[in-house]
């Protein structure tokens, strides 16, 4: 009898316990989800609006609360078929030239000028990598333009914003292609400043950008059409 009483008492704290670690595990479970709706609903609430196409994602981004700092994101959509050619042309040419190397036999100095290609070719395509250019606007200061690097390095370029005159929207036509670009009139400087230097977005990403800086240094919209 008093084994069987100790056995009751066993199983009856075993479930206790049981019910314990299950109540302290689902405990555990929902903050994790309510961590996880919460991280995503702020990185949700940071974008304000965006625009995409095949090469590229326009950010209108709300990443400070103040509505003094107004940013926008032009990203480089990453084609996995140009790393793919890239890779394959260099792996090509290693194969091509240690094959003249021993079944041919050439000279090894093939071998050193396609291993010397497959660095041009490398460096040519992947080396510095454009990842986003992106433009902070703070009206009581001035314009920072951004180029980030896949690497992680970030190039800055600073223009207070008494030196700007005129943000402009350019159509440049040549004999091959037609692009826009988006520029500033900048005082004691001959040349206008490029606001997206390496990237080439549509003008309908382009214009959003254009507007929030004719607001920024109280401009009055208007386009050119530059002949090249």
């Amino acid at each position: 009898m008093m084994a069987m009483n100790r056995m009751a008492l066993f199983l009856t704290s075993e479930q206790n316990t049981t019910t314990t670690l299950d109540s302290e595990s689902n405990e555990l479970l929902q903050g994790l989800r309510i961590l996880l709706l919460g991280e995503a609903a702020q990185k949700h609430m940071m974008v304000k609006f965006s625009i995409s196409n095949a090469r590229y994602t326009y950010i209108h981004d709300e990443k400070y609360p103040s509505k003094d700092v107004d940013i926008h994101h032009i990203v480089l959509k990453r084609s996995s078929a140009k790393y793919l050619f890239v890779y394959a042309t260099t792996l090509l040419v290693l194969v091509c030239a240690l094959y003249l190397y021993v079944l041919k036999e050439k000279s090894v100095s093939i071998v050193y000028y396609s291993l010397l290609f497959d660095m041009f070719l490398v460096k040519l395509f992947l080396l510095k990598p454009i990842k986003k250019e992106s433009v902070v606007i703070m009206p009581a200061f001035g314009v920072q333009l951004e180029t980030h690097y896949v690497s992680g390095k970030i190039t800055r370029c600073f223009v207070p914003i008494d030196k700007i005159l005129k943000p402009i929207l350019l159509e440049c036509v040549t004999p091959m292609t037609c692009y826009w670009t988006l520029s500033l009139i900048v005082r004691e400087k001959s040349e206008m400043v490029l606001v997206f230097k390496n990237l080439r977005p549509p003008v309908k990403m382009l214009v959003h950008v254009w507007k929030a800086l004719c607001a920024a240094t109280d401009s009055k919209e208007k386009t050119c059409i530059q002949t090249e």
